[in-house]
């Protein structure tokens, strides 16, 4: 079970000699989080109190405290380096961004990369999926450096523009395109406005490459009933659904509506 742990509220170390408060910016060897209240994410109530033990990256064990034995002094509690106490708190698994975008500007106006990572983190984001790359050789290097803790950042599922330039205007040029993005490491794809035998044959050959699709689906020739036939991974806004509701697909506007 990978580690994804959210502290709802900022905690206090626990205070006993043997251990230490957790230092920020820095992976303790093993950690514990004592006498938390633990929401799974199963859609089950809420459980404890207990304590959490991480190893390295992992959740090696929860142990369940039973009050008469914390009491008595007799509980088993488990050891480690560092620890948080969550007395009055609740654990919660990473959350995750499915549709994120990775940007150093906005409106013309820089945003530090590093203080855009750290909002995520600090907000309980610990998966982020990029869907639209504006960069994609910078993103999966950013990728690489997250997944090797070499920068604070959540981790990084990295969707390429299917339509980057020089886009592919054939079924042809759409699969050497999915066989080009799988090629360079992208973790999906991300496709806007596009047409009917394009998208057939990019989806048949991301399926073919292991490739997940994400489709900004618009004003444009495919709606959703062409993601749910050709088999899209996600519809990203809901452009294109309202049409789908319709009969034919088409919104029957009169030639005076202008």
């Amino acid at each position: 079970m990978s580690v994804a742990v959210f502290l709802a509220i900022p905690s206090r170390a626990f205070p006993q000699a043997a251990t230490r408060a957790p230092v920020s910016g820095t992976r303790a060897a093993s950690l514990v989080i004592r006498n938390a209240t633990i929401v799974d994410g199963n859609g089950t109530p809420a459980s404890g109190p207990g304590d959490i033990v991480i190893r390295g990256n992992r959740i090696a064990e929860i142990v369940w405290l039973d009050p008469v034995a914390l009491k008595a002094g007799s509980a088993r509690r488990p050891t480690a380096e560092t620890e948080i106490d969550a007395t009055g708190k609740y654990v919660l698994p990473g959350l995750i961004n499915g549709h994120a975008h990775v940007q150093d500007e906005r409106g013309g106006i820089p945003q530090p990369l590093d203080y855009e990572l750290k909002l995520w983190l600090a907000s309980g984001i610990t998966s982020v999926r990029e869907v639209g790359a504006d960069n994609l050789a910078n993103l999966i290097t950013l990728r690489g450096r997250s997944a090797r803790g070499e920068v604070a950042s959540p981790r990084i599922f990295v969707y390429a523009r299917f339509g980057a330039p020089p886009s592919p205007r054939t079924p042809a040029a759409a699969r050497a395109r999915v066989q080009e993005l799988k090629r360079v490491g992208a973790d999906g794809i991300k496709s806007v406005g596009i047409d009917r035998d394009l998208m057939t044959a990019m989806l048949d050959e991301a399926k073919k490459t292991g490739l997940r699709v994400a489709h900004h689906a618009g004003v444009e020739e495919t709606n959703a009933w062409d993601d749910i036939r050709l088999g899209t991974t996600s519809i990203e806004h809901w452009y294109g659904i309202p049409d789908a509701a319709l009969k034919d697909g088409v919104q029957g506007f009169p030639a005076s509506y202008n």
